[in-house]
C-alpha cells in the first residue's frame, strides 16, 4: 500500500490529514531532526512537510530532505501563498506546494497526481508513463525537476513563461500545465504568434463584429474562446512590437473590445507563453517591451535540451516505438550508443523523426546504427541555448 510520511510539529495537522487521506497508509513524525532516519527506514512514497515560518532554515530543510529522499516527491504545506516562497520551495526540491486552509478535493487531487507521476519507472521491458503527464518522460534529475515545476505551477493562475530550444517540448509542458490545473475542463487555445500577420492580429485575438471590415463577420477571438481557460502563446518572441502594445493593454485591463464593436467584454484567461529566443536580449535591443516581458514572466520554466539528459533517451525511444519486444530486440547496442552520444540539435522532436525514418529504412528489422543516418556534418554542431 502507498505510504505517506507527514512531518509537522502540530498533532492536529496529522489528525486532519490522516482523515482526509485515509485511502493511504499514513506515518507521522513531529520533528524534522528525526525525519532523515524515518525516511531511510520507511522509504515512503510521498512526504508532506508542514512549514510555518519561512526563513533560510526552511529552505535548507527542504533541500536536505529532498537530497536524502531523491526518488520520493515532497509536498510543502503552508499557510502562505506568496509567489516567492512557492518558487523558492520548488527550486529547493519540493514537488508541489499546497496552501492552507485546505480545499479537501484539491488536496487529494494533487497528492494523487503527485504519487501517480512519480510512478514513471522503467523496467527491463516496459515503461509506465506518469499519470496525466504521459509524454513528459524521463527519470533524470532534469526531468524530475521539470515535472515538479509543472505540477506546482499548474496550481496557480499566475502567468508562466516557458523557455527552451526548438523541439524540446515547450508546447507539451504548456498543455500539461493546463490539464493539471483547475481550468482543465475549460478551453485551451493555442496562438502561434509568428504565424499571424499584424493586420489580422487584433481580429484573431479580440474577435470582430459584422461589417467591421471587408468580409468581417461576428465572431469571438482567442481571448473570448479561452475565457475561464488557458491561452498558450507559442513563440511570443515573434510578436510584432505594435501587437505587443495592444496585448499588454488587454493583460492589464482584463477586458477586450471586438474590432468594430463598442461593448467591453471581461475576460478571465490564464496566460502561458513560450519562446526559443532570449527575451532579455530582445528587450535590450528594443525588440520586445520590458513591461510585457515582466508581465508574462511571473513564473518561469526552462525545458532542458536533450543533450543535457541523454540518460532519458532509452525511455524516450521506448515511448516512440510501440513494440512488445524488449528494447534490445528493436535497437542494436551500437544504435543505442549512437543515440546516446549524439548532440541532438533538434532535441526530442528530432529524436522522434530519426526513429521513424530508421524504422522505415530498416524494413521492420532491428534498427542498426547505419539506419539512423546521424553522421551528416550539418547536424554535428551543438546549438547555443537559443536563437536570438
Amino acid at each position: 500500500m502507498t505510504t505517506i510520511l507527514i512531518i509537522d510539529s502540530d498533532p492536529k495537522e496529522h489528525q486532519i490529514l490522516s482523515q482526509i487521506l485515509d485511502h493511504y497508509s499514513i506515518e507521522s513524525i513531529f520533528s524534522c531532526s528525526d525525519a532523515l532516519e524515518k525516511i531511510r527506514l520507511l522509504q515512503p512514497d510521498l512526504i508532506l512537510l508542514g512549514i510555518r515560518h519561512w526563513d533560510f532554515e526552511a529552505y535548507s530543510v527542504i533541500r536536505k530532505l529532498c537530497q536524502n529522499a531523491e526518488d520520493t516527491p515532497l509536498i510543502v504545506l503552508s499557510c502562505t501563498d506568496d509567489t516567492e516562497h512557492i518558487v523558492k520551495a520548488v527550486q529547493s526540491g519540493a514537488f508541489s506546494f499546497i496552501s492552507k486552509p485546505y480545499n479537501t478535493a484539491k488536496l487529494v487531487r494533487i497528492i494523487d497526481q503527485c504519487i501517480a507521476s512519480n510512478s514513471c519507472v522503467q523496467s527491463k521491458n516496459t515503461i509506465r508513463p506518469a499519470h496525466l503527464l504521459p509524454q513528459v518522460i524521463g527519470s533524470s534529475r532534469a526531468m524530475k525537476t521539470l515535472r515538479r515545476q509543472i505540477h506546482l505551477f499548474s496550481q496557480t493562475d499566475l502567468p508562466i513563461l516557458i523557455t527552451g530550444e526548438s523541439g524540446s517540448g515547450k508546447e507539451l509542458v504548456a498543455s500539461s500545465i493546463h490539464h493539471l490545473s483547475s481550468r482543465r475542463n475549460r478551453e485551451y487555445r493555442i496562438v502561434h504568434c509568428g504565424a499571424i500577420p499584424f493586420s489580422l492580429f487584433e481580429a484573431e485575438l479580440y474577435g470582430s463584429e459584422r461589417g467591421a471590415f471587408t468580409g468581417a463577420v461576428s465572431r469571438a477571438g482567442y481571448f473570448e474562446q479561452a475565457d475561464k481557460g488557458s491561452l498558450f502563446l507559442d513563440e511570443i518572441g515573434e510578436m510584432a512590437p505594435e501587437a505587443q502594445v495592444k496585448f499588454l493593454r488587454i493583460l492589464e485591463d482584463k477586458e477586450i473590445i471586438r474590432i468594430g464593436g463598442r461593448r467591453k467584454i471581461p475576460i478571465d484567461v490564464r496566460i502561458i507563453s513560450a519562446t526559443n529566443r532570449i527575451l532579455p536580449r530582445l528587450v535590450r535591443d528594443s525588440l520586445f517591451r520590458p513591461d510585457l516581458y515582466f508581465r508574462i514572466n511571473t513564473l518561469n520554466i526552462e525545458v532542458p535540451p536533450l543533450r543535457d539528459h541523454p540518460e532519458d533517451i532509452p525511455l524516450l525511444v521506448r515511448s516512440f516505438i510501440s513494440h512488445p519486444d524488449p528494447l534490445s530486440c528493436i535497437l542494436s547496442r551500437e544504435a543505442m550508443h549512437t543515440l546516446m552520444q549524439y548532440s541532438w540539435p533538434g532535441n526530442v522532436r528530432q529524436l522522434k523523426n530519426v526513429l521513424a525514418r530508421a524504422g522505415i529504412i530498416s524494413g521492420g528489422a532491428k534498427i542498426e546504427a547505419c539506419h539512423l543516418n546521424l553522421d551528416r556534418k550539418d547536424w554535428d554542431e551543438t546549438p547555443t541555448a537559443a536563437i536570438s
